[in-house]
């Protein structure tokens, strides 16, 4: 079998807790993020994230950005 190269879409090359600053009164809050490939996804938790091999739960707000 074929070794995934590091930014295929379905490696994670990194994953955890990071800080993001609102847009109302610049706090800080806590966010899960994860990067695959050139995508960059995050939500509040680890559970509520929502990626093409973890669907997740419904309704909930993961957002992407592709990097």
């Amino acid at each position: 079998m074929k070794p995934l190269c590091p930014f295929s879409p379905q490696t994670s090359i990194k994953e955890g807790l990071l800080l993001k600053q609102t847009s109302s009164f610049q706090r800080w809050k806590k966010r899960y993020f994860k990067l695959r490939g050139r995508t960059l996804y995050y939500a509040k938790d680890a559970k509520s994230l929502k990626t093409s091999d973890n669907p997740g739960p419904q309704n909930t707000g993961t957002s992407q950005q592709k990097v």
